[in-house]
């Protein structure tokens, strides 16, 4: 996954999350010296905030960081001085019983979570973490006919071939338009939240997926489908902008146009319009996403 902000693009999965290389009670003395600066008025806070964000980008040593990891640093440094100018004190049991409340108003329980719907919730979750592992087992092997559901969806055997030859010679190029495409961003969301906020019994079930390799199989399928589909368009982009040019406009020509109508793509069948080549440059592209 790629992740774009104000033209600097870090590659998430190989980002190194820049750590402060100091001891507990340096790193402590720093914030304190941060929260000094800061002060204790809104006026203060307000025109201190440049400078306690500089602090912090003093301590850090940049050798051996790139473009990338600076500006994951520098996002992360506008988020602790934030939080300190916010929240002067860490937060108490109270303003967090407090959102609990409100979660409870918007799912329209009663207020004070009296109902016993937080314990019938958790263990829901057990019941279903124990049903994943008896029975989701043997899912991996179960899921391998649907490596035919990319072929049966284009109808273009030679796309689904050159599709999964892309995917399983990791052509850096193609799994580079995957990434752009963004066919693992659901799972990737899904695996940060569990090991950020998740319970128990959800950390459980993901690392059992991971474990029986289910998950690692939904992002190869997931790409490997997307390359299918972007085989699929170029080449019946190239056979409609190919008839179109001899001024060939039979049946091949018209099933070729609504293969493309179908997803907005009709100007990649105009002899005009974009080329149909294997520049996967295209998968930038936000109508070809």
């Amino acid at each position: 996954m790629v992740r774009r902000e104000i033209e600097v693009v870090a590659e998430v999965e190989d980002v190194v999350i820049p750590a402060l290389k100091m001891s507990q009670q340096d790193t402590m003395s720093l914030l304190q010296r941060v929260r000094t600066v800061l002060g204790s008025t809104t006026g203060s806070k307000k025109a201190n905030k440049m400078t306690a964000k500089q602090i912090l980008l003093d301590a850090m040593d940049a050798t051996g960081m790139d473009k990338g990891m600076h500006h994951n640093y520098r996002l992360r440094v506008d988020a602790i001085v934030n939080a300190m100018a916010d929240f002067p004190a860490p937060i108490s049991t109270t303003p967090a019983a407090e959102m609990d409340r409100m979660f409870n108003v918007m799912q329209k329980r009663p207020v004070d979570g009296g109902d016993g719907t937080g314990f019938l919730h958790s263990a829901s979750r057990k019941v279903r973490t124990f049903n994943a592992v008896t029975l989701l087992g043997w899912t991996t092997l179960t899921s391998i006919p649907d490596a035919a559901l990319p072929l049966v969806r284009s109808g273009n055997f030679g796309a689904w071939y050159k599709g999964f030859r892309q995917a399983l010679q990791a052509d850096p190029e193609y799994r580079q338009a995957a990434r752009d495409i963004g066919v693992g961003i659901e799972n990737l969301i899904h695996d940060r939240m569990t090991h950020m906020a998740g319970e128990g019994s959800q950390r459980f079930t993901n690392a059992f997926f991971n474990t029986t390799l289910l998950t690692g199989w939904t992002n190869f399928m997931r790409e490997a489908s997307a390359l299918v589909g972007f085989n699929a368009l170029k080449a019946e982009a190239a056979i409609a902008k190919s008839r179109a040019a001899r001024g060939q406009l039979d049946r091949r020509y018209k099933t070729a146009m609504r293969f493309l109508s179908r997803y907005g793509l009709e100007n990649y069948g105009d002899p005009a319009g974009p080329p149909p080549d294997d520049n996967p440059t295209p998968a930038q592209h936000d109508e070809t996403r």
